[in-house]
């Protein structure tokens, strides 16, 4: 989550969240509580993709991104209503999951033996079902924020070798329109609104796509189009 996302959900200003995340740093883990995307090379396109204005990245010392980790963290510092709230519902969740493992076993030794003895039969069913429940919460979690980071860090990286290789030099405006491709794609491809979506079953595939990518041929097209517009003003 990015503090402009938690930002809203506690209707606070997000120079708020970052002072309160400033003050208390040594309480986030870097890397996996929190990464810190103006310390990780990104480009202005995608803080835009994330929903900051150019004033707003302009005037940013840190634009902080969370992992679940980092916001639960955060939810202790903040104590709000909200966080109130939410951590009321992660507290409801934890003695609910207690309540259902301290159910009242029986005593009678026979009966122990019994279930033990159908635990014993239905144990290739469960472990199947568990071992299915499991793969489905690992290819559904949200990446984390190391992940998240990696991605930001390929997707300049790619951009800076396709404009290597086909021996572009383009201004900030062309840059962006390389930027706006790359990312489109990765969304179309990922079938998610936001890139901030991506989710674990989708990391290796959109690394794959990041690294093979070209630009589209419109947008080459209106790359050059600028650079005609640019001849034309300039006399030639």
């Amino acid at each position: 989550m990015t503090v402009k996302d938690i930002a809203n959900i506690h209707n606070q200003p997000v120079k708020e969240i970052n002072r309160r995340i400033n003050d208390n740093r040594e309480r986030f883990k870097i890397g996996i509580d929190l990464i810190d995307l103006k310390c990780g090379g990104c480009e202005p396109p995608q803080f835009l993709e994330l929903g900051y204005t150019a004033m707003m990245i302009s005037k940013a010392n840190n634009i902080y991104i969370l992992s679940e980790r980092g916001y639960s963290k955060l939810l202790k510092i903040l104590e709000d209503d909200t966080a109130w709230e939410l951590y009321d519902q992660l507290v409801d969740g934890y003695f609910a999951m207690r309540e259902a493992i301290n159910k009242k076993l029986p005593t009678d030794p026979m009966e122990i033996l019994r279930l033990v003895f159908d635990a014993n039969d239905n144990t290739n069913v469960e472990v199947s079902k568990l071992d299915k429940r499991v793969n489905e919460l690992e290819v559904n979690k949200p990446l984390t924020a190391s992940d998240y980071g990696y991605i930001t860090r390929l997707v300049s990286q790619r951009v800076g070798n396709v404009i290597k290789e086909r021996h572009l030099k383009p201004t900030q405006e062309q840059k962006s329109q390389l930027y706006k491709d790359l990312n489109s794609e990765v969304k179309k491809i990922a079938q998610v609104p936001h890139r901030s979506q991506l989710r674990m079953r989708h990391y290796d595939m959109v690394i794959d796509f990041i690294v093979n990518w070209q630009p589209s041929t419109a947008t080459m097209t209106l790359i050059n189009q600028m650079d005609n517009e640019d001849l034309d003003n300039i006399g030639y």
